[in-house]
């Protein structure tokens, strides 16, 4: 995985016209809302709730996209058609691969000074 996989700026860039402010205002808002996303999501597949994991993992698939975030769009697809397909088995590596994926995306955010904020949210499995 290249950071380019993880955090696709060039792409941010062209889509939001270079506008520094807005980029900073949407990517600040994707911050805040996936840890919380990320631990419904597995709160739900634990719970083998296979529309709310749909619904979810449609959702951050669309909000990574937007922000450039191809490595956690592309998990979250595939938690959605395991979902879906009512095959939560197949959900099991994507969904547990989230949490890093999102680590990556922040470090790669931050590296480019886009966001230089905190996070908070506790993932499934994370130490504290």
């Amino acid at each position: 995985m290249t950071p380019r996989d993880v955090f696709m700026l060039e792409e941010l860039l062209v889509r939001l016209q270079n506008d520094d402010e807005i980029i900073r205002i949407i990517l600040e808002q994707f911050i805040s809302d996936t840890p919380r996303q990320i631990a419904e999501m597995q709160v739900s597949a634990s719970g083998d709730d296979h529309e709310s994991v749909r619904i979810l993992a449609h959702t951050l698939k669309g909000a990574a996209a937007t922000v450039a975030g191809n490595e956690l769009s592309c998990l979250a697809s595939k938690i959605e058609q395991a979902a879906k397909a009512g095959k939560m088995e197949k959900a099991g590596v994507p969904l547990r691969d989230l949490p890093d994926a999102f680590s990556r995306f922040l470090d790669e955010v931050m590296r480019t000074g886009f966001y230089s904020g905190t996070v908070t949210g506790n993932f499934q499995g994370e130490s504290q």
